[in-house]
């Protein structure tokens, strides 16, 4: 167990006995609550379990103590440890793994004394190299799964001088010695990295075989290298040969292929259809800023081949077949239903209101047809009669 600065601490003892075991405490062979009596020792619990309290306000208290537990059957005695921590020592190293215009990438050697317990943070404090170190800047790093770092945001062209610290819970180390580094002018951006199926292709085969005729690309941002990528270029084209150690074909030809100019504001996804059965396809992948195109990250993906045997093409034609039959029947089923539901609604409003559009015109045309025909037959009859007269005079 750790302590600094007066902070209080504790140790703790559990014995595991039949019949129950009673626990005291000892320390410079002396038991604490009979022969030591101090207030900066507190004891909860004398057996099986038992915590003992210490506020250690001087050197004396760190030490060994003792644990002992005592049945019937004898006495068993573990010892603990309280010890004083300190602030971490000095990083023994500081690797620069890759320095780019605006970028550095390094790697600490941790420090031989911890000070007794885990590092929290490591620490760069840096500035340029006309500054005064009252002007310098921090940046805090915790522990990375890699181990490495990096430190952004800086101006190209431009001498740095940077040191490193690290921390833990006590205090901070001292500083290590100071670095100068000038980094360079700003220049292409880095290659991005570059996933199928969001897998990256640096863990893949060298031929990476597909399910179907579709690929999904994704890909990193790119370092800019000191000049913000505008642009990603994607180009694909069928290797001439499904063997891919062939030449590829020609990549002027229209038909074979592809370059697609993507917005670095756009997502860094692409997906690529319809790509030919049973063949090779090599895809390109670069980033762009004022300065110039990167290194380009590539992948070879292989397409399989599609079955196209007779029953699968009858059971396809019969299925399209169906479904067009079903869908003209429903056509016809759901028009019909509506026509009839506007006419029973248009009848009903004929007997309620005398309204409506089919039955009250048909209605109407049933009413003039009749007259005409009482007309005609109420003429056909004054006629007879007529004749009928000036046959008798």
């Amino acid at each position: 167990q750790w302590s600094w600065d007066q902070k209080p601490a504790s140790l703790s003892c559990v014995a595991h006995s039949v019949p129950v075991a009673a626990v005291t405490w000892w320390v410079g062979g002396q038991q604490i609550g009979r022969q030591i009596l101090d207030k900066n020792f507190k004891i909860r619990g004398l057996g099986p379990e038992s915590e003992l309290f210490i506020l250690p306000v001087s050197d004396r208290y760190y030490g060994t103590y003792e644990c002992r537990a005592e049945n019937k059957h004898g006495t068993a005695v573990h010892p603990l440890q309280l010890a004083v921590a300190r602030p971490p020592g000095q990083i023994r190293q500081v690797v620069v793994e890759k320095v780019t215009a605006t970028n550095l990438h390094f790697r600490f050697v941790p420090p031989e004394d911890t000070g007794g317990v885990s590092i929290d943070s490591y620490i760069a404090e840096y500035k340029e190299a006309r500054q005064s170190w009252e002007e310098a800047r921090r940046r805090y790093w915790f522990h990375g799964p890699d181990g490495s770092f990096e430190l952004g945001d800086l101006e190209a062209w431009t001498s740095y001088d940077i040191r490193f610290g690290c921390s833990n819970q006590v205090g901070y180390s001292p500083w290590g010695e100071d670095l100068q580094i000038t980094l360079p002018k700003p220049g292409p951006p880095d290659s991005p990295m570059l996933y199928v199926d969001n897998v990256d292709v640096i863990t893949m085969e060298e031929v990476i075989v597909l399910d179907n005729c579709t690929v999904e690309l994704s890909w990193e941002t790119a370092g800019d290298n000191g000049a913000a990528v505008d642009y990603y270029q994607l180009e694909y084209a069928r290797v001439e040969d499904t063997d891919p150690s062939q030449t590829i074909m020609d990549t002027g030809q229209e038909d074979n292929h592809t370059v697609l100019i993507i917005s670095a504001e756009q997502p860094h996804t692409w997906t690529i259809q319809s790509l030919p059965p049973h063949s090779t396809v090599q895809v390109w992948l670069t980033a762009h800023n004022k300065i110039g195109f990167s290194e380009e990250s590539s992948v070879l993906v292989a397409t399989p081949e599609v079955s196209s045997s007779p029953a699968s093409v009858l059971n396809l034609t019969q299925t399209s077949s169906s479904t067009s039959s079903f869908s003209h029947h429903s056509v016809l089923t759901i028009s019909a239903f509506i026509i009839l539901t506007l006419i029973f609604v248009d009848f009903a409003s004929y007997k309620t209101f005398h309204a409506g559009f089919l039955f009250k015109s048909l209605n109407l045309a049933v009413i003039s047809a009749y007259k005409r025909i009482r007309k005609r037959r109420s003429g056909q009859t004054v006629r007879g009669q007529t004749r009928r007269q000036e046959s008798l005079k």
